[in-house]
């Protein structure tokens, strides 16, 4: 009965929690969709996030996407084995698009906007060439790179002179009710 009692409680909680995040989304979203906050969008990092600190010319810049990975585990398991390789230079408060679906918020990415302005179907690597070319007026390709990393969950990565795109897809059960994924 003990138990019970708690399970029950701690479900009381959690539904107050996320009624408590969803009234959150309900009166913030429309102002980070304006980007009148500091809070930035999945559909923004291009232009907010990685515009501001590239040198498309002197620098080489990479891009990790964790796709499926919850805040809390990157910021407990995996950000730690990043700390003494990377110089943090500035951490962005941000929000994936809702619904924070693949082909919507991992695309929009790529494309550096909205769902409404491109094509959902089409390829990411074809997303981002239009929007390297419309924020960084890069002329070139983007090259689809199949990786030879087996069992570490990168899928794909793109290659654009100096930018590199490593897109990994990770499971999360409870997100995505996947047991386990076959590499």
């Amino acid at each position: 009965q003990g138990v019970r009692t708690i399970a029950d409680d701690v479900s009381i909680y959690l539904n107050e929690m996320n009624a408590c995040f969803q009234e959150m989304v309900v009166a913030q979203y429309p102002v980070w969709v304006k980007q009148e906050s500091d809070v930035c969008l999945t559909s923004q990092f291009l232009h907010r996030c990685l515009k501001p600190n590239w040198d498309t010319l002197k620098e080489k810049a990479v891009v990790f996407i964790f796709d499926g990975l919850r805040y809390d585990i990157w910021d407990e398991f995996i950000r730690p084995m990043f700390d003494d390789r990377l110089k943090l230079i500035k951490e962005y408060p941000a929000s994936s698009l809702l619904p924070s679906e693949t082909h919507i918020t991992r695309k929009a990415i790529s494309a550096g906007t909205f769902p409404d302005e491109f094509d959902t179907h089409q390829a990411e690597n074809s997303l981002l060439k239009s929007a390297l070319a419309r924020e960084f007026d890069y002329k070139g390709e983007v090259e689809v790179v199949s990786p030879d990393t087996a069992g570490t969950g990168e899928t794909v990565r793109y290659r654009a002179a100096n930018l590199e795109v490593f897109i990994f897809e990770l499971c999360d059960k409870e997100l995505h009710k996947i047991q386990n994924k076959t590499l």
